[in-house]
């Protein structure tokens, strides 16, 4: 079933993929081409042969594709590559615009770039936003350079709007901010909104693990930095970060500080505190572990990388 905004004639329909012909087919003629011949009257004249051989079968209506493993998932509704590259080269050509508005984790985007399309993906959430621009930087596609981001918050008064409007999106995208994985859950999450795993050779697991808590609120008060606390030590993690609206107060740095560094890393604070504005300046002003692991796999992007509009 096609849909056009433009003439039906002019249509993008590439034929691609071609399949190979059954065995009783290939028993019967071999691999000549078939072509359908009709007599005086019209009607068919069958098994008419060229000399000419055949590149292969239309594909059917049946594509045989296997789903995305969920142990190299991206995102719970992930599709595979295979799938998207076939409808994209079959329905456009280099150069062509290719719209996703429910990108999640940016699949179709991928294999857009991979062959040379324009693209513009939409999705309401940022952590599919995240996802994305960490798979496709991953590939050194740069945001800035080969794309855009329209609709994350830019300075502090649209940070506000967004934790006003919707506090779980904010959440992510502060935790987006750190390069740091965002928990799953809205609740129930045992007050971990963000973790950080990182290579710690010093441990028998040799990983080590930092948690981080995300505050937007207009109020701010020690008890913030005692729960971040108490999160730490329950999960037996290395380090806290908590990111909150507004500036911590004398109370809150003091509790920080008191907590000390963590004995295995050098000049790394056990809990550190950081406001959203912070988050806006380059670098962060922020001490991280090095060998941080990547929050996401890197998937792999086909042919060559192109600039888009």
């Amino acid at each position: 079933m096609f849909y056009s905004k433009s003439n039906a004639v002019d249509r993008i329909f590439n034929q691609i993929d071609l399949m190979d012909r059954t065995e009783s087919t290939l028993k019967r003629f071999g691999k000549q081409k078939i072509v359908s011949g009709f007599d005086e009257a019209g009607n068919r004249i069958p098994s008419q042969m060229e000399d000419e051989e055949s590149l292969g079968v239309p594909r059917d209506d049946v594509w045989d594709i296997r789903r995305v493993p969920p142990i190299k998932q991206l995102y719970p509704t992930q599709k595979p590559e295979a799938l998207l590259e076939r409808i994209i080269r079959a329905s456009s050509n280099d150069d062509d615009l290719v719209l996703d508005p429910f990108c999640g984790c940016g699949t179709t985007i991928a294999v857009a770039q991979g062959y040379g399309r324009n693209w513009i993906g939409i999705d309401v959430t940022y952590l599919s936003i995240d996802i994305i621009k960490k798979r496709l930087e991953k590939n050194g596609i740069k945001e800035g350079i080969h794309f855009e981001i329209d609709g994350e918050p830019t300075d502090l008064y649209s940070a506000e709007k967004l934790a006003e409007r919707n506090s779980w999106q904010f959440q992510i995208w502060c935790i987006s901010k750190l390069d740091a994985t965002p928990s799953p859950k809205k609740t129930g999450d045992q007050g971990i909104d963000g973790i950080i795993n990182f290579i710690d050779i010093t441990k028998k697991s040799k990983a080590g693990i930092g948690i981080i808590q995300v505050k937007g609120t207009q109020v701010v008060n020690p008890d913030m930095v005692r729960s971040l606390i108490g999160t730490v030590k329950s999960q037996n993690a290395d380090f806290g970060i908590l990111i909150t609206l507004k500036k911590p107060t004398k109370g809150m740095i003091t509790a920080a500080v008191r907590e000390g560094h963590v004995v295995s890393l050098k000049n790394l604070p056990k809990i550190q505190l950081l406001t959203v504005e912070d988050l806006f300046k380059r670098p962060i002003p922020i001490f991280l572990p090095n060998q941080i692991l990547p929050p996401y796999k890197k998937p792999e992007i086909k042919k060559e990388q192109r600039k888009l509009f």
